[in-house]
């Protein structure tokens, strides 16, 4: 869980049975062995104002990170609500997570727990789903990815990115799912009138358009 919905204290987790194999001799005796450990700040992170709308894009394992997203805006709704009355999250942006996976029953990530949280963040968050093995299909028989949902969305995603200066986060393949979204992007902003390859350009350069994604 993020640090907001679980505030014990962070856990430091050591593995005893852990041993070092190899040429010992640079790290035997009393001297100890060194090693240098590096830590890079993520950039994948939610913008601070809950006011931006964002859009998630994350199939399979990808979905992991916006679990966290998610469960940090549902701490911030609380301490809202808590504060300022039910109204509190009026005005915040809209949080919309596409996701996809083979079959609803088998492979569906944090099932139980998407609804939870979209009745807490009182219709702020919204979840649409691409099941390639048990979900419907195109109408020529193909099936349908988070890409296809996308499109099926493009007024609405380019309210939020083009009106509402949205954020964009995509995360997962690199090869293939990671290129549909990108080519979705570049199709719905040439259909808002603008030219979609700059646009997702600029985006990137002004992180409104992030990625995790690996091949």
């Amino acid at each position: 869980e993020t640090p907001l919905m679980s505030q014990d204290g962070v856990e430091s987790v050591t593995n005893p049975m852990y041993a070092i194999s190899g040429p010992r001799s640079s790290y035997q005796g009393d001297t100890g062995y060194k090693a240098p450990i590096h830590v890079r700040r993520s950039t994948f992170r939610l913008p601070t104002n809950p006011k931006t709308p964002v859009i998630m894009v994350g199939p399979g394992t990808g979905v992991a990170p916006f679990r966290g997203f998610i469960q940090e805006r549902v701490a911030l709704a609380r301490k809202a609500i808590e504060k300022n009355g039910p109204d509190a999250l009026a005005d915040w942006g809209q949080i919309s997570l596409y996701y996809g996976c083979r079959d609803e029953n088998e492979d569906f990530l944090y099932k139980e727990e998407w609804p939870e949280h979209q009745s807490e963040l009182k219709g702020k968050f919204t979840m649409r789903n691409a099941f390639s093995r048990s979900g419907p299909r195109k109408p020529d028989g193909g099936k349908i990815y988070v890409q296809d949902l996308l499109w099926e969305d493009r007024a609405a995603i380019s309210e939020a990115i083009n009106e509402k200066r949205g954020y964009v986060y995509i995360c997962g393949d690199a090869k293939n799912m990671s290129k549909a979204v990108e080519d979705i992007l570049v199709r719905i902003f040439n259909e808002a009138g603008k030219n979609g390859a700059d646009e997702l350009k600029t985006m990137k350069e002004r992180s409104r358009l992030l990625l995790d994604v690996w091949s």
